[in-house]
């Protein structure tokens, strides 16, 4: 939870909402790629391999996966942003 300030005789600022992390495309072990349905905050944990991936201006993530994410290990590019999850 964030600290809230206030300044006294002060008009009200505009709270900074940071940008979270979005999924764009999963990358598939056959190196094609898709559309992503799946949202960062499903993800027991998310690793981020590498900022502005091969140029592509997306970063790339690593989901591993977990006994209650049977969907198995996803790749995804995306943007990592300021790393918070929404």
């Amino acid at each position: 939870m964030a600290t809230k300030i206030t300044i006294l005789g002060q008009s009200k600022v505009e709270e900074n909402k940071l940008k979270p992390i979005e999924f764009i495309k999963t990358i598939e072990h056959n190196g094609s790629n898709f559309d992503t349905v799946t949202k960062p905050r499903d993800c027991v944990e998310i690793i981020l391999l590498a900022k502005n991936y091969q140029n592509t201006n997306m970063d790339l993530f690593f989901v591993p996966s977990f006994y209650d994410n049977p969907k198995g290990n996803h790749l995804y590019l995306g943007h990592f942003n300021d790393g918070v999850i929404e």
